[in-house]
């Protein structure tokens, strides 16, 4: 089952993606099982059914912010980094210089 903060972000603009959906989810959720998105999702608005790898994160980070970021920003080797710096900063709360 989603948690409250992925069910707020159904309801709104905001890209996400849910991993890991419930099986038992696709009948309430009224969608089949394996479908990417609910009725009203946006492209942007992914769901995924089984358990998520890091490469599958990232892969869905770039399906999703695509249309986000101007062409050439990051290159692709380097969003990994960034993630994973970036997680480093807000886990230990402390910013960097």
């Amino acid at each position: 089952m989603p948690s409250g903060f992925a069910t707020f972000a159904t309801f709104t603009d905001i890209a996400y993606a849910i991993v890991n959906v419930e099986h038992s989810f696709a009948g309430p959720a009224e969608v089949r099982l394996n479908d990417r998105h609910f009725p009203f999702a946006k492209a942007n608005q992914i769901l995924t059914w089984r358990r998520e790898t890091g490469e599958e994160l990232l892969s869905l980070f770039d399906e999703i912010y695509a249309g986000v970021r101007p062409d050439g920003a990051m290159k692709p080797g380097t969003a990994a980094v960034t993630v994973q710096q970036d997680a480093a900063s807000r886990s230990t709360g402390i910013g960097r210089a």
